[in-house]
């Protein structure tokens, strides 16, 4: 007579992790067919720094978010997360004069905080330096780009807030 084989607690945990793996595969397989077949009313958040919204992925780098489709092709480029998710869901329920404005904001937001930052870097290396007239001129300037960064901000926050109140997601 033969022997059955002995399982020993090694192999009964192999066993149940090819399992799992085998059941995460179909669960990520079956979002993804049910994502691409979507309006854009369903997001999934893969992790912090990764989200799926219809047949678009939002990813986050290291100072923006970046959009783009399922293939690979690059959308855009955002500031803000909320305003990369509801552009879009913008697109995907056919919305282009809102995708428009949350990019055309974004951008400014993103702009003017580039140029805040820039003269602020600016501003302290030419007071070390110890030159009055570029000290003022630095400051002026960067006194003037926070000012326009604030407002870049309010429009955006106007624009999150319209897309919102227009129940993109339902």
């Amino acid at each position: 007579m033969k022997t059955e084989k002995s399982f020993t607690k090694k192999d009964a945990d192999e066993d149940i992790l090819g399992f799992v793996n085998l059941v995460k595969n179909f669960t990520y397989t079956e979002l993804h067919n049910i994502l691409r077949k979507s309006d854009g009313s369903i997001v999934y958040s893969a992790n912090n720094k990764e989200y799926f919204v219809g047949r678009y992925i939002v990813t986050r780098t290291v100072d923006t978010w970046n959009v783009t489709t399922q293939l690979g092709d690059p959308q855009h480029e955002f500031y803000s997360k909320s305003a990369a998710i509801f552009y879009c869901v913008a697109l995907m329920k056919v919305q282009i004069n809102l995708a428009q404005k949350l990019e055309k904001h974004d951008y400014a937001v993103l702009v003017n905080k580039n140029q805040m930052d820039f003269y602020r870097q600016k501003l302290n290396s030419v007071l070390k330096a110890g030159d009055q007239f570029k000290s003022e001129l630095c400051a002026a300037k960067h006194s003037f780009s926070k000012h326009k960064y604030t407002h870049a901000k309010k429009e955006l926050e106007k624009t999150l807030s319209m897309a919102k109140y227009l129940k993109l997601g339902t």
